[in-house]
């Protein structure tokens, strides 16, 4: 069976910015014309989309990028996108 379970990737919140954010993240799978959104739950299966397969030679992204990145580096990272989260004009 096919099926994407969307009520696990993120837990229930009032938070505005999460839930517009997560919003954005269902259009962008849903959208054939676009690579796959570019979070840890899709990147083993990147190659397996034709459309993001070639985004990612093109742009030399590292097949293993979420999955070889420190510790360190992740939480930076989620800080980063916390402040873009609450600092987009939705």
């Amino acid at each position: 069976e096919w099926a994407l379970p969307l009520n696990q990737l993120m837990p229930a919140t009032t938070n505005r910015e999460d839930v517009l954010a997560f919003w954005l993240l269902i259009c962008r799978y849903m959208d054939v014309t676009q690579p796959l959104p570019d979070i840890p739950l899709f990147e083993s299966f990147r190659h397996e989309d034709p459309r993001t397969l070639r985004h990612d030679e093109k742009s030399g992204r590292d097949p293993r990028y979420w999955r070889d990145m420190s510790k360190q580096e992740y939480e930076r990272f989620k800080d980063d996108n916390r402040h873009k989260l609450y600092n987009n004009k939705w």
